[in-house]
């Protein structure tokens, strides 16, 4: 097992927080989805506040819709619904694609 990497754990801390505010999501909003006052203020606020837990990553970017690999990476669409566009835009492309194939061997 790897050792814990304080650092990794603090850039996903401000991923996460960067998307969170991009997405106005304020503590008001943020505890209204079940997290406490004190959570956000010690994830986020405080100077020396610790990063959440892995676990709680994985429950903001659930509950807000926040790209996993984008929070943990830094790579990527920053929420769930910029991944689905991309989804929906590349089915899009192989569905022409399609047709323009079946367009050539008609002509064949």
């Amino acid at each position: 097992m790897e050792p814990f990497n304080f650092e990794a754990a603090l850039l996903r801390r401000d991923r996460c927080k960067k998307v969170l505010a991009e997405l106005g999501i304020d503590r008001r909003a943020f505890c209204a989805k079940g997290f406490s006052k004190s959570q956000y203020h010690a994830w986020f606020t405080h100077p020396d506040g610790r990063p959440p837990p892995f676990r709680a990553f994985v429950r903001i970017c659930e509950t807000f819709r926040i790209s996993p690999t984008f929070v943990i990476f830094g790579i990527g669409p920053k929420t769930l619904e910029d991944v689905e566009g991309l989804d929906r835009e590349q089915q899009y492309f192989d569905h022409i694609d399609e047709q323009l194939k079946a367009i050539k061997d008609k002509l064949r």
